[in-house]
């Protein structure tokens, strides 16, 4: 299968789409970019919408294009955006994703990213480690109680 996004006028991907692999492939049996854009092009009577084909593995175009993503054409790329809560986050091109300027502790407690003072406090609610199982127990306390408690509850 082969994946399409399309992008607005500000090369934001606003839908994705599937196609198998034979309408992009041409007589010689080499995949054609070209046929998936005029094939979604024909099917949604847009002539002149812009797609794009991105790769479910990301073999091509950095990452696999997400809704909202950004299409960056100077270096052929799809980016998330940049988180607008955030802005002091830095892009990591290992990750493929934007991340905070100093990693998170990792002494226990559970943190939180404060953009004003661009560090990491203390979560309210923590994760008390006698319910752990090996990390896949979510059960939360609060802080001033042994009490588990379920807060979406």
């Amino acid at each position: 299968m082969a994946h399409f996004v399309k992008l607005n006028d500000d090369n934001i991907v606003v839908d994705k789409q599937v196609v198998k692999n034979e309408v992009i492939t041409d007589s010689d049996g080499n995949e054609q970019e070209s046929l998936g854009i005029e094939f979604f092009r024909t099917l949604f009577s847009e002539p002149t919408a812009n797609w794009k084909q991105t790769s479910y593995n990301s073999t091509i175009r950095h990452k696999f294009a997400d809704l909202q993503d950004e299409y960056l054409p100077d270096v052929d790329q799809f980016r998330q955006q940049a988180p607008v809560d955030f802005p002091s986050w830095v892009y990591n091109e290992e990750k493929k994703a934007y991340v905070p300027p100093i990693e998170a502790p990792q002494d226990g407690p559970s943190y939180d990213w404060n953009e004003a003072t661009t560090s990491w406090v203390i979560s309210p609610i923590q994760t008390k480690a006698a319910y752990l199982d090996q990390g896949t127990n979510n059960n939360a306390f609060d802080p001033d109680s042994d009490e588990l408690y379920f807060p979406n509850n």
